[in-house]
């Protein structure tokens, strides 16, 4: 019966990282024929930082990690458009794809197609929202950015947690709860600093945005000391439960001996 549950599972999650896979294929070719054709020197800058962002990830539980990428895809989004995000997006993930190690080819498709879709349905959000590409004004602007942001933070953490869930035989909400929700405020902060950059190119151009970039280790570091506090919680719960365990099983050997004498 067990056999047939992790057949059955595995079956379920293979159709997911195909759905995934299909509906990402769609948003990159979509996204490919309306790509930015001139002044794309901020998004060449952008793909490599991205490159560079998911080289540094921050781990966060098994293989799954989080880099800065999000923040730099959300400022192509902004300055070019959905379609520049996805670009922004592919590159991430194409170097997740092989650095540290090669992942699996599932692994592979079912991130870059959670990616690309998420990139396209969050810009949908922040263009259908009233905001504008590249940014005019912060005032008409940040209200549709933190809409978008919080779509990007759903889809994306989302995802993978369906995946998760479908995996490890986890209820999704505890999937989730445990190890997605506490990133919110970073999205969001993400996102916020994703705009300045985006009035800071409007304003003062490239130069400006090139000089507003280190900003964006701010909520990397904050990532990273969160999900270290985080880590060492979980540690020390596993552990509380495994003292609690050994003492219930002292215990119920205490009884039985004492049941017997």
């Amino acid at each position: 019966m067990n056999n047939l549950l992790h057949i059955f599972r595995q079956h379920k999650l293979q159709l997911y990282i195909t759905l995934i896979g299909l509906t990402g294929a769609f948003a990159i070719s979509h996204s490919f024929l309306r790509l930015p054709r001139s002044d794309i020197e901020l998004l060449l800058v952008l793909l490599g930082l991205a490159a560079v962002a998911q080289v540094q990830p921050v781990p966060l539980f098994g293989e799954n990690s989080v880099s800065m990428a999000y923040a730099l895809a959300f400022i192509a989004m902004l300055t070019y458009g959905p379609e520049a995000a996805v670009l922004v997006n592919i590159v991430s993930g194409i170097v997740h794809a092989v650095y540290p190690k090669r992942r699996p080819w599932s692994k592979v498709v079912f991130n870059l197609g959670a990616l690309s879709t998420t990139a396209v349905v969050a810009g949908g959000v922040y263009l259908a929202s009233g905001g504008s590409v590249p940014m005019a004004e912060l005032r008409q602007d940040i209200g549709p950015a933190i809409a978008a942001g919080l779509v990007y933070f759903i889809l994306n953490t989302g995802a993978v947690a369906v995946a998760v869930s479908l995996a490890s035989a986890q209820p999704l909400r505890q999937v989730w709860s445990s190890n997605h929700r506490w990133l919110a405020v970073h999205y969001l902060a993400a996102a916020l600093i994703a705009v300045a950059v985006g009035t800071m190119f409007h304003t003062n151009g490239l130069p400006g945005v090139l000089v507003s970039l280190p900003i964006l280790a701010i909520p990397w570091i904050a990532i990273k000391s969160s999900a270290g506090r985080i880590k060492e919680l979980q540690s020390r719960n596993a552990q509380l439960e495994q003292t609690n365990q050994n003492l219930r099983t002292a215990y119920e050997g205490l009884a039985h001996r004492f049941k017997d004498a």
